[in-house]
């Protein structure tokens, strides 16, 4: 038969109290840290040509991390309508509306002039530049976030 003393068990105690918030504190930085190289990753790389070739900046400048209360989770998203549009494609219907005609064939026109444009329907290509940029970086992700516990755990 084995038998066993734990001496000092108010300190073993407390060090495992401790264990849950040391492992949640590693994980706030993990996920925090991972968040943000991967809103860096989607501006730097998909948003510069791989995927889409910036314009305007809009879409770049609208690229944010948003970490929850208790910072256990993280979203790493835009903040701009259209950006779902090229994340996923679709087909999408204009209305007919009126538009200044200043060029005809690529060259100005004497006088420019309202015209009525007909609704039609615009068709835009899935273009994922978050969903691929989670993808290619999971890995990095995934051992970033277990060598946290790892971490919290050890304390």
């Amino acid at each position: 038969m084995i038998q066993a003393w734990i001496i000092g068990p108010e300190e073993v105690i407390a060090r495992l109290e401790r264990v849950p918030e040391q492992v949640r504190g590693a994980l706030r930085r993990a996920i925090s840290i991972q968040a943000f190289d991967l809103m860096a990753y989607v501006k730097a790389s998909k948003l510069s040509g791989q995927v889409l070739r910036t314009r305007s900046d809009h879409l770049r400048g609208g690229i944010n991390v948003k970490l929850s209360g208790d910072g256990l989770s993280a979203r790493v998203g835009p903040n701009v309508k259209y950006a779902r549009v090229h994340e996923y494609g679709g087909a999408f219907t204009i209305r007919e509306h009126m538009r200044m005609m200043t060029q005809a064939f690529g060259r100005p026109v004497k006088e420019p002039r309202k015209i009525s444009v007909r609704e039609h329907v615009a068709r835009y290509p899935e273009r994922s530049f978050l969903r691929s940029s989670l993808r290619e970086n999971e890995g990095r992700i995934r051992a970033a976030i277990e060598a946290a516990v790892t971490e919290g755990v050890k304390g």
